[in-house]
């Protein structure tokens, strides 16, 4: 993303009329399981990948002049401002895209079509738009950071892919790089606690963190919740969390 700022993008968008009232959010802790999860100390909130490169309209481009926006993406920056408040810095952690600019995920670099799949090292590679480099205003998570030791980075190896906040395509785990969780998996950081999934999108990133959380075993309880993520394709129910998929694992917020 290149002649925007992070002060604009965050400007750009607390301007929006995507704010949540102290009478709606009251009604979406009562319509959901969210107070009886928020009451539970161990329970922690996981914001993944929401990043301006997802949920910024088009006076902000990518690198490459592609816009990789998640329809509805801004829809619930408002509640999941006022929901991590709520669970306070120590029980919020976040995933975010932290890609080198010679990334193979990037079309361009790769030599394929905009959103062609491809085989690499025997797994399927799709040919992105140019998104989330590293130290570009694009790649910063959008909602304001509790606990910057609470970031896990992904995407990094410039060679393979990155869906999920446990391991990549390859299964290989990004780590936390700094503070007191330096060294360790996201699963391992969050072993033995409830984790409320959350962010963009829902049919990459989301769901594929959410597979890993309930497979590793490690997580005794995984939720999500529809009102607080957006789908790259919502008619594609391939890798949506919808019943038929995976959803039997995962217990919904919303009842």
């Amino acid at each position: 993303m290149s002649g925007t700022t992070v002060g604009e993008l965050h400007a750009d968008l607390e301007g929006r009329p995507i704010h949540v009232t102290d009478l709606e959010y009251e009604k979406y802790l009562e319509e959901s399981r969210i107070r009886e999860i928020l009451n539970n100390p161990d329970a922690v909130l996981l914001v993944v990948d929401y990043q301006f490169d997802f949920i910024n309209s088009s006076n902000a481009k990518n690198l490459d002049g592609i816009n990789l926006n998640v329809a509805g993406g801004d829809k619930c920056y408002g509640l999941l401002k006022r929901l991590q408040k709520d669970f306070g810095a120590d029980r919020v952690f976040y995933t975010a895209d932290w890609h080198p600019e010679n990334s193979q995920t990037f079309a361009v670099n790769a030599d394929v079509s905009l959103f062609a799949s491809w085989e690499k090292d025997s797994v399927t590679m799709t040919g992105w738009p140019v998104h989330c480099v590293q130290g570009t205003p694009g790649a910063e998570i959008a909602i304001p950071v509790l606990n910057p030791d609470h970031v896990i980075r992904k995407g990094t190896n410039p060679d393979m892919e990155c869906y999920s906040g446990c391991k990549d395509l390859q299964g290989v785990p990004p780590i936390f790089h700094v503070g007191i969780h330096a060294g360790k998996t996201l699963i391992e950081v969050l072993k033995g606690r409830p984790v409320v999934v959350t962010g963009l999108a829902e049919d990459y990133c989301v769901s594929s963190t959410l597979r890993d959380l309930v497979g590793s075993d490690q997580i005794p309880t995984v939720y999500f919740s529809p009102n607080l993520s957006s789908a790259v394709d919502p008619d594609n129910d391939a890798g949506r969390i919808v019943p038929g998929n995976f959803q039997d694992s995962v217990d919904a917020v919303e009842s």
